[in-house]
């Protein structure tokens, strides 16, 4: 595409500028997924945040084998209409995370309609289609119960671990005091017998 500018300057002159950029149309690419369609789902177990201590469910979108040319990204919306971006992208699939303050029904994940590489695809791609899970509010009681638990459970081993081994620190200072007073008792033992040698020297 070429786009000519000219400019007059009150002077009878005329300038002109002239820019041109080319549009590689080909290098275009569509997207594919294992599946061939978008698959939602919930994972099995709530994700934990060390910075604001709260757990939150996640959704995932995918699993994409190519993201397409130029990479394609994914939206989500909630029951109550929202539009979301995703929050994270690994291993094929993209994600979204659900505070446990978040509500059930229909969450929805699809191919954001101003990707060009999405532009690529058939119209009867069953990428267009919209991925859906429902969510019931129990899920989120539920997950998050079972999360907590098991972290509590790994917790509970860990100090258990940390006692243990305190214990057995313990034990070995104590350990090494003992012998540490057994050897002061012979260091005296042995000055008392030196003494009394010596004594015995001198009155002889």
């Amino acid at each position: 595409y070429t786009v000519e500018v000219m400019a007059h300057d009150g002077e009878n002159m005329f300038t002109s500028e002239r820019h041109t950029i080319i549009l590689d149309t080909e290098s275009n690419e569509a997207p594919m997924t294992a599946g061939g369609n978008l698959e939602i789902h919930l994972d099995p177990m709530a994700v934990y945040d060390n910075v604001t201590d709260t757990w939150s469910l996640q959704l995932t979108c995918g699993t994409f084998t190519h993201l397409g040319q130029p990479p394609v990204n994914v939206t989500w919306k909630t029951p109550n209409g929202t539009t979301l971006k995703s929050s994270s992208y690994k291993d094929g699939n993209f994600s979204l995370l659900l505070p446990n303050t978040s509500k059930g029904g229909n969450y929805v994940c699809s191919l954001d309609p101003q990707s060009p590489a999405a532009s690529c695809l058939a119209t009867s791609s069953p990428l267009l289609n919209k991925g859906v899970v429902a969510l019931d509010d129990k899920d989120f009681c539920t997950l998050i119960y079972e999360a907590e638990k098991e972290e509590n459970h790994r917790r509970v081993s860990t100090l258990t671990d940390q006692n243990r081994n305190l214990t057995d620190e313990v034990n070995n200072l104590t350990n090494q005091v003992t012998n540490l007073t057994d050897l002061a008792t012979n260091l005296t033992d042995l000055a008392a017998n030196l003494m009394n040698l010596t004594v015995h020297e001198l009155q002889q």
